[in-house]
């Protein structure tokens, strides 16, 4: 199990769950270049760069696929792409409220013309940065294999938006989610109540089932043949 943190996280952002992972199996969690105690590498910061470092990575420390694969937040988007070209490596995937590549323009949709430039404004530098990143970076289906998507309950309390433009594009994202479920035959979707968009910190008991579950779906998988 490889697990890849959210945005400008590390992987100490696992620490509340990996412990419980490891109880089913060998778990790693690994620093990108620039973040925790990587040092940063130039052109190493874009989705496409960060996926064949990712890919490098279990040869250098001598770890053997296939692997299943868990993404928070950002980390979503960067395995996404990993499984589309590396497909015959991972047999699993957990994501943990994603980010999406069709959010802003789903959330345009949604939200009046005043509304939606108030969020382009509170977060323009964001959007920029993570559209900068995603690049070329394929983010086709997730693939046919077991697939277990978080979303948290609660949504994100931006500074400078109204809690009610907030849960309007909340319900963008969860709807974004339960359609990234359905994309893989064995998709599902689980809303995490009594939980904001860390939910590795708010449930963490939630995050191991979710993997447990991708483990042994992956693993019967496997033994049949399929």
């Amino acid at each position: 199990m490889v697990l890849e943190a959210g945005g400008k996280g590390n992987s100490a952002s696992w620490s509340p769950v990996q412990t419980g992972i490891a109880g089913f199996t060998r778990v790693c969690a690994y620093d990108r270049a620039g973040e925790g105690y990587s040092n940063s590498v130039p052109a190493h910061d874009t989705v496409e760069a960060m996926v064949h470092d990712l890919h490098a990575l279990p040869d250098a420390a001598g770890i053997e696929g296939p692997y299943a694969m868990v993404g928070h937040s950002f980390g979503g988007r960067a395995i996404r792409p990993f499984a589309n070209l590396y497909s015959g490596d991972v047999v699993g995937m957990a994501l943990v409220d994603p980010g999406h590549e069709d959010f802003p323009a789903r959330a345009e949709a949604a939200l009046p013309p005043e509304e939606w430039q108030q969020y382009r404004k509170v977060t323009r530098d964001v959007f920029s940065r993570v559209q900068e990143m995603q690049g070329a970076a394929g983010l086709g289906p997730p693939g046919d294999f077991p697939l277990v998507v978080l979303s948290a309950s609660a949504h994100i309390d931006r500074d400078g938006l109204s809690n009610d433009v907030d849960e309007k594009l909340h319900q963008v994202l969860i709807t974004l989610h339960k359609e990234m479920a359905a994309l893989s035959p064995n998709g599902t979707h689980v809303m995490v109540e009594d939980s904001g968009h860390g939910i590795q910190y708010d449930q963490p008991g939630v995050v191991v089932d979710a993997i447990r579950r991708v483990i042994q779906e992956a693993r019967a998988t496997t033994r049949s043949g399929t």
